[in-house]
């Protein structure tokens, strides 16, 4: 099996668990996002700072209807349509970020089986 180090950076809107130095330096975070093996992601700001850079990610869950920034009609406008991919150092999952989802795609990502 393989053994993933991981390390979960809170948001900043409830900075109350997690590798706390990263929620409010960039330069930490973004280090993090440059060495880690792949960074999971929801859509949001610091999700713009990984995509801008060649930090392999996965994000989840790109549409949320209840915020207006990440609903269909606002991506739409601006050029996505489900399905699309975002840029080539990482994948859009266009599904929510629940157990199943994450484990089938970071097995993918590291080419692994879940039942390993």
């Amino acid at each position: 099996s393989k053994y993933v180090e991981v390390v979960w950076v809170p948001d900043t809107a409830n900075p109350r668990m997690g590798y706390l130095p990263a929620v409010w330096d960039i330069d930490i975070r973004m280090a993090l996002y440059e060495r880690a093996t792949l960074n999971l992601m929801v859509i949001n700001g610091p999700f713009e700072l990984c995509r801008l850079s060649k930090a392999p990610y996965i994000l989840f869950k790109p549409i949320t209807q209840a915020c207006h920034s990440t609903s269909v009609e606002f991506l739409k406008l601006n050029g996505i349509n489900e399905g699309d991919q975002y840029s080539d150092n990482g994948k859009v999952v266009w599904a929510d970020d629940d157990a199943e989802t994450i484990i089938s795609a970071v097995g993918e990502f590291l080419q692994i089986s879940p039942t390993r």
